[in-house]
Formats: C-alpha cells, sequence, structure tokens
C-alpha cells in the first residue's frame, strides 16, 4: 500500500519456515510463490515464536509472630521456619531472590493498619526492582489480613495479580480471646513460645503484666485478631452469645469484611487455601463464668482455665489447630483445603502456590521442617549481658566475646544478635547432655537475669538465674537437658572466687552494700579464703627415637578453704541489713554455698 505508512514487516513468523506468500501472485486459495528475497522480510523466523512466560515477582508475607528482629532488622520467621520450605521450593523452581522472589517481615506487634501502609511501599519497592506493573502475594495467617486491608484500601495502585492466602483468620481465631482478655496463652508450642515472649518483653519495658503490656503499648494486631463470629457460652445455660453482644469487639475486622467487595472486584485472582489438620484441636467456642478478678475476662473466664484436668472451657473443633473453620471462612471465595496444622501450611501447599503463580506443577518440593513432636530450648537475656551457647557437640551460637562477631554453628538455631535490647538464643530439636551457656558483663555492668526455657506442644519448664555482673566478666551457667524428663532443667551457675569477689565489689557500687568499711571487710575475708596450691603434673613424651621421656609441669590452683567459707556464711547472717541489703545477702550467700559444695 504505497499511499500508506511504511510497514516493518521483518522477524516475523509467516506460517512457514520458507516466508511469507508473494501476494500479487497468489491464487485466490491463499497459495502462490513464497518471497525468496526482498528487505520488506527478511530477515524473517524460520519457525513459531516461543513465548516467554510472563512471572509476576512474588511477595511471602508472613503471620503474627513470623518476624523476628537479628540486630534490630526484621527478618521471617528464624525461630519456627515456617517459611524456610517454601522459600527453597520456589527458588528451586526457578524463582531469584532479590529479583522475583522476595519477603516482606515487618513488626507484628502494630496494627494492621500501619502494616499495609508498609506493605505499599515494599511493593513499590520490588516494582521498581522488576520494572513490571504487578506482584504477586503469598499471605500466611494475620499477613492474608495485611494483605487485605492493602487491597480493600482507597491507596490500593491496582498492583496485586495472584493473592494466595494461607490460613488466614478471616473472621478471627476464638484462641485469641485468652490473649486480649488476660494475657494467656494457649498450652502448645506456639502459645507457650509467645508467652515467654511477652513475658520478657513485659519485664524490660516496665509493664507488671503481659495484660498491661498487650492493652498499653499497645501490641494492636492482638485485639486485630478476635472472632467477629459467635463465640463465647455462657456456661450456666448453654446459650451461645450473638456477636457483639457482650464480646470484646473487633472494629479492624468488622470493618475489613464490610469492605470485602473491594477486593473481590479488584481484578486480583484470590485463592484461600485452609488448613485442617484432622485432629479437633482447634479451639471453637469459649465457655465461660462470671469473674471475679479485677481486670481480667471482663467477658467471661473460660471455666476451669489452666486446670490439668477438664477441658477449661475450650471447646475444640476442626481447623488447624489455630484458625477454626468458621473464622477461615471468605464470603465470595471457595476455600481449598489442605491437610495440615497452621505453621506447615506453607509447606504442604508448595506444588498448589507454584502452579498458581506459574501454571506449571513444581518439579522439586522440599520438606525439611519439623511438624510433630518439636522441642525448643529457649534462652532470654535480661541485660546488661551478652551471650554463647556451646551444645554438647562442641557446637557454638551467640557472640564471639573475643572479635565481636557471631558464631552460628547449631543447625535450626537463632541468636537475635547482641546489637538488640532483646536478646535471646532459640535452639529447635535440642540434644540431649549439657549446654554450656557464658555471659559477658556488658555496659557497666549490673544485674542480669537469664531465664532457661525448655517447651513442648504439651508443656514447659522455665528456670531464671540472676547474678551480678562487670563489664567483660564472663560468667558461665550449665544447663542439663534431658528429653525424655523435660523437669530435670536445672541451670547452674558456676562461682568461682573471682565472680565471689566481683559480686561484691558489684553491690558495692548498686548501693546494695552502703558501707565501704563492709565491703573491704568482706573482700579481705574472701581473699582469705581462698588458698593458692602447687600442683605437679607429669607428661610422658615420646622421643624421635621412640624413647619415653617424663616431664614434670607445675601448675597453681585456686582451692577454697570450706572450713572458713562456712565460717563466713554464719558470720554473714550477722550482718547489719542497713549497710548490706537483701539482695547482696542473697547472691553472697548463694555464691559461698556454691563454692563449699563443689
Amino acid at each position: 500500500n504505497q499511499s500508506g505508512p511504511i510497514i516493518d514487516a521483518r522477524n516475523n513468523w509467516w506460517g512457514s519456515s520458507d516466508g511469507p506468500r508473494d501476494i500479487s501472485t497468489s491464487t485466490p486459495t491463499g497459495s502462490g510463490d513464497r518471497v525468496s528475497v526482498g528487505v520488506t522480510y527478511i530477515p524473517f523466523l524460520t519457525a513459531p515464536p516461543v513465548e516467554e512466560e510472563n512471572i509476576n515477582p512474588v511477595i511471602i508475607i508472613p503471620g503474627i509472630m513470623g518476624s523476628a528482629y537479628k540486630n534490630d532488622q526484621l527478618v521471617i520467621d528464624p525461630i519456627l521456619h515456617t517459611y524456610d520450605d517454601l522459600i527453597a521450593t520456589l527458588v528451586a523452581n526457578g524463582y531469584v531472590k532479590g529479583v522475583d522472589l522476595f519477603t516482606f517481615p515487618y513488626e507484628w506487634r502494630d496494627s494492621n493498619v500501619f502494616t499495609a501502609d508498609l506493605l505499599d511501599d515494599k511493593i513499590g519497592e520490588v516494582k521498581s526492582i522488576c520494572d513490571c506493573d504487578k506482584v504477586d502475594i503469598v499471605a500466611h495467617s494475620m499477613g492474608g489480613l495485611v494483605a487485605r486491608y492493602y487491597i480493600q484500601s482507597v491507596d490500593y495502585d491496582d498492583d496485586v495479580d495472584h493473592l494466595i492466602f494461607l490460613g488466614t483468620p478471616h473472621k478471627g481465631s476464638p484462641k485469641d480471646y485468652l490473649t486480649w482478655e488476660a494475657g494467656k496463652f494457649e498450652q502448645s508450642l506456639d502459645g507457650i513460645l509467645t508467652g515467654l515472649f511477652f513475658e520478657a518483653e513485659a519485664l524490660r519495658n516496665g509493664y507488671s503484666t503481659i495484660f498491661n503490656y498487650i492493652h498499653n503499648r499497645p501490641i494492636s494486631s492482638v485485639q486485630e485478631l478476635l472472632p467477629v463470629f459467635d463465640y463465647i457460652k455462657d456456661d450456666s445455660t448453654g446459650i451461645l452469645r450473638t456477636y457483639p453482644t457482650n464480646y470484646p469487639k473487633n472494629l479492624f475486622l468488622e470493618n475489613l469484611n464490610n469492605g470485602l467487595p473491594n477486593l473481590l472486584f479488584s481484578g486480583v485472582e484470590v485463592v484461600n487455601i485452609v488448613g485442617n489438620s484432622g485432629e479437633n484441636k482447634t479451639i471453637d467456642k469459649i465457655r465461660v463464668i462470671p469473674t471475679d478478678h479485677a481486670v481480667f475476662w471482663e467477658h467471661g473466664e473460660p471455666k476451669g482455665f489452666g486446670a490439668l484436668i477438664g477441658d477449661s472451657g475450650l471447646e475444640r473443633g476442626a481447623g488447624d489447630n489455630t484458625v477454626s473453620v468458621q473464622g477461615s471462612i471468605l464470603n465470595g471465595v471457595s476455600s481449598e483445603n489442605v491437610t495440615s496444622s497452621h505453621n506447615k501450611i506453607p509447606t504442604v501447599s508448595e506444588n498448589i502456590i507454584y502452579k498458581i503463580l506459574t501454571g506449571n506443577d513444581s518439579s522439586t518440593n522440599i520438606d525439611t521442617t519439623p511438624d510433630l513432636d518439636v522441642k525448643m530450648l529457649l534462652i532470654q537475656l535480661l541485660s546488661p549481658i551478652d551471650v554463647v551457647i556451646t551444645d554438647p557437640d562442641g557446637k557454638k551460637i551467640g557472640k564471639n566475646f573475643v572479635n565481636g562477631t557471631e558464631y552460628n554453628e547449631i543447625p535450626l538455631a537463632f541468636y537475635s544478635g547482641y546489637q538488640t535490647e532483646d536478646e535471646y538464643i532459640t535452639i529447635l530439636n535440642p540434644l540431649d547432655g549439657k549446654y554450656k551457656i557464658e555471659v559477658q558483663g556488658i555496659d557497666n555492668g549490673g544485674e542480669y537475669g537469664v531465664l532457661t526455657s525448655y517447651i513442648t506442644d504439651e508443656a514447659s519448664v522455665t528456670e531464671e538465674i540472676s547474678g551480678l555482673t562487670n563489664p567483660g566478666q564472663v560468667t558461665t551457667l550449665n544447663v542439663e537437658v534431658d528429653n525424655d524428663d523435660p523437669n530435670t532443667l536445672n541451670p547452674e551457675r558456676l562461682v568461682t572466687s573471682e565472680v565471689l569477689l566481683n559480686d561484691i565489689i558489684k553491690a558495692y557500687e548498686l548501693g546494695w552494700i552502703s558501707d565501704k568499711k563492709l565491703k573491704d571487710k568482706l573482700l579481705k575475708k574472701v581473699e582469705g579464703i581462698i588458698k593458692v596450691e602447687k600442683k605437679i603434673e607429669i607428661i610422658e613424651e615420646k622421643l624421635p627415637d621412640g624413647r619415653k621421656k617424663q616431664k614434670k609441669i607445675e601448675k597453681l590452683e585456686q582451692k577454697i578453704d570450706k572450713k572458713s567459707a562456712k565460717a563466713l556464711l554464719v558470720e554473714l547472717k550477722g550482718y547489719d541489713r542497713g549497710k548490706i541489703n537483701e539482695q547482696a545477702y542473697n547472691i553472697i550467700k548463694e555464691d559461698l554455698e556454691w563454692l563449699i559444695n563443689n
């Protein structure tokens, strides 16, 4: 068409490896000569083009407690490793971290409304990296509520293609009632672990109870997980209350579900994957009685809660052991069911997720995370100390006191890092045997505490050891782990003469010993019970000619005069409590008793 614009017809597929037909000689049936020369068409494709698969980058959003700080930087679930397998599977099937595979760890204690704003920023960041218009989202548990809030809000930028929910409590989770109403937790690994973290955080931040910490910090996400359906039953009548009358309200979920059409008509491809453990262990209804607590259980106390016998007022049914069937329903979207507990859903659903994202089956599926009979050793620090732990096999995790680096030798263990106020270590499925815990005084030293917990799905044991430390002082604690009898957990602080002397000095610096003469007297008394003995060791050496030679080595060893130590222990009782308080007395007494007995 010489009167029209010139069209570049090169690099096209014309239905034949010989190129296009010469229209001027073609017959009515379309046959004709093939074009063999001519810049208009050459070069042309000699085979059909292979269409490149357009795969959006994917962002994985964890649930509550699914993010943790590592040296004040948020990382995705390094404690229970909920998402390790899913991420590894996506990588094994072609995704590349930082290119088209991203995670979105967040401060789960904050409101999901605030977190949704951060998700908006994260999506914008990913779009700039991939130079694309849309992303896919895989959201587990509460992370699904974060994604929903963003897409249903006025800030939504039409930039989500697929949204896959994994065990999301779209209508809330009844187990959350325990936490919001009284700062209590379900007797499970997740529940006990969460409770221990909350307890330590409440202490560090000056809150008298977990309840006060949740309500006054506030930890808004706890309130935003409360159910918006009928789940409280009055024990006296057996009648189920109608939400929201006499219920703790969840305005966040009420508003989110009222705005559900914004999600359903957003053009986003939504898939709701729901887990069912098959165990009927999921809290479904809560049977309550009136309470005489002044603050806790405002809307009723679960009957017999915490008792060793009975159901503690918690009626259980189908679900994933965290989210009940009713809580998982997303109106207008059919659920895709998988047999799985809550934290295992990301692993169990790997192939389903990959196929939704790419249209293909995954060639490799990775499943390494434990599900049944999980145990955990948790060590939490109350400053001012840093920590390193050596397991029974000699592997270490924690701070290298010599050069300031970190050890990370124990599989499935996590160290929060020492550049954080909330320093702790978790060890999944600990070995039987002795764990050596070494703590080093930092800053100005002072009073410290070490909480050691052994946790399973069925129970937990927590022991606390406290002491005094000076900057740079290293104190050793030994913990014996017996997985068959966790109640034998008994952390022991190893006391040396140096530890005892430092405890006296630090107690004086803290004002626990107010009289300098008494401090000096105690130091002199302690120095008097320390005896230095010469010990000779005979070492046999093998000479180059095969003969053996004995070599004597002299060593100086400190010994404790136990008789003098017992006398000091008796004398300690008579000291004026106006000059030495109970805290100093108890620490020095414990030090002396340990030296006498060991």
